[in-house]
């Protein structure tokens, strides 16, 4: 079936019916049929009390802890944490890296590779990370000292 699909898509049709022109990986009329099939799941689901995505039973929660678990990182194949003192500090906060670097009004992929690959940010972006946690600059980047 897979590889129906992918010859389907080098074809440049919809690699599920193969009758339409397709730019996308569906045609429009089997989009259409998969939103309203995984809808119609959803809120069969949701009206008998189960979790939307995996079916479990919430048991009066309002999220499923297995599909919506709040990872405060991200999951890496080797953990190598490059700035202990941030990881801890954001560990300790309770936040995640994208709500940090929300915050911060930063991408989280900037936050992720101080933390994760040890690079030191910007003066400014490291006196908006101390400014946030209290703390002082040289505390979670060594390069910088105390003005």
């Amino acid at each position: 079936m897979r590889k129906l699909r992918q010859w389907r898509r080098i074809q440049g049709v919809c690699a599920q019916c193969g009758e339409h022109r397709s730019e996308r990986y569906l045609c429009m009329r089997c989009e259409e049929r998969r939103n309203k099939n995984r809808q119609g799941i959803e809120e069969q689901r949701a009206s008998m009390g189960q979790c939307i995505k995996c079916g479990r039973p919430l048991q009066g929660r309002e999220t499923c802890e297995h599909c919506f678990k709040k990872y405060p990182l991200r999951k890496l194949k080797r953990w190598q944490i490059g700035n202990e003192r941030l990881y801890q500090a954001i560990e300790a906060s309770k936040i995640s890296i994208p709500e940090l670097a929300q915050a911060l009004n930063l991408k989280t992929r900037t936050v992720e590779r101080w933390v994760f690959e040890g690079i030191t940010p910007k003066r400014e972006n490291a006196d908006k990370v101390a400014g946030y946690f209290n703390q002082s600059v040289s505390r979670f980047f060594r390069d910088y000292t105390e003005q």
